[in-house]
């Protein structure tokens, strides 16, 4: 009987032959490229892509334009993404050492939060209203924990607050009244600025981002100072009526920089959630109150918002 030890080593012999005669060569697997996460810092203008890469610096396209390489290393690669290139979304894709990385998609959101806030008297209401456009550039899953982003906060460049107001609203007391009237003013336009600033004195739109596991906290900050023309008269029973003139600030409702706008990415749409806040809100339109018909100043504030994915899918 034969000895089996002795059977398998002949036969692994054979097969290293057989190999050799062919002259086939083991050929080492190609190296990882993998893009994880894609994250924009507006203020450098930079493109983080973390994942696992060559160790051979290749090139980065997103939608088929190259970008301007400034770091490269296995775990994160570091591109230039101007303002003013033509994609600042949409695929992007490493090459190197004869690999490509499956596209990765940087998506950009472009929000509009609208703020609703009436001013009511015992009869008639003003109206403020403002629509603010933002944007915000990134990935849509959550962020891995070796990721660092308290840096990147700033909002995509450009953007705008579109504020209107205007209307009649009236108090009693006594035997007198009372009447607010804010001159019409539609849709100024307020450019958002970069950065936070401390500008409460003065008309602006500014604003900022937080990253959250199911999308982002949005944080707006929106004062129209001194800006609508507006009066009070005063009509007492047993005396003239008198006029003070003023300048209204805005009082729109959140849009305080103190209050985030929950930003939450709608389940398998990698796009956020239209959603809403109310806010019973009391007049300031410099009305004299009738504290006993105090729920008659109450009025209904909404904050509502939406958005657009880009690329659209």
């Amino acid at each position: 009987m034969k000895n089996p030890l002795l059977v398998a080593l002949s036969t692994l012999l054979l097969l290293c032959l057989a190999a050799c005669e062919k002259d086939e060569i083991i050929v080492p697997p190609p190296p990882t490229n993998r893009i994880d996460y894609l994250l924009v810092d507006e203020w450098q203008e930079e493109l983080l892509i973390y994942g696992k890469f060559p160790n051979t610096q290749g090139s980065v396209t997103i939608e088929g334009t190259p970008l301007v390489i400034e770091s490269w290393s296995s775990p994160l690669i570091i591109c230039k993404v101007p303002f003013s290139n033509p994609h600042d979304y949409g695929d992007v894709i490493v090459q190197a050492e004869n690999t490509q990385s499956a596209p990765r998609r940087l998506y950009k959101w472009v929000i509009e939060v609208t703020s609703k806030r009436p001013h009511g008297g015992i009869g008639g209401t003003i109206l403020e209203e403002a629509v603010c456009e933002v944007s915000i550039r990134g990935d849509s899953k959550a962020v891995p924990n070796h990721v660092f982003t308290e840096a990147c906060t700033e909002l995509f460049p450009g953007g705008s607050a579109k504020y209107s107001a205007g209307g009649t609203t009236s108090s009693s007391y006594d035997c007198g009244t009372m009447t607010a009237e804010w001159t019409s003013y539609s849709d100024f336009l307020v450019p958002k600025s970069i950065g936070m600033e401390d500008l409460s004195s003065t008309t602006h739109f500014q604003g900022f981002k937080k990253f959250k596991p199911n999308g982002f906290d949005l944080f707006l900050d929106f004062v129209a100072w001194e800006l609508i023309p507006a009066k009070v008269t005063t009509a007492p029973c047993n005396a003239p009526s008198t006029v003070y003139e003023y300048k209204q600030s805005s009082q729109v409702i959140g849009l305080d920089a103190y209050d985030p706008i929950p930003l939450r990415f709608e389940p398998g749409k990698n796009n956020f959630k239209a959603d809403s806040i109310t806010e019973e809100v009391y007049s300031s339109a410099k009305l004299i109150w009738d504290v006993e018909s105090g729920d008659l100043y109450k009025r209904t504030a909404v904050l509502s918002w939406k958005s657009i994915k880009l690329p659209v899918e």
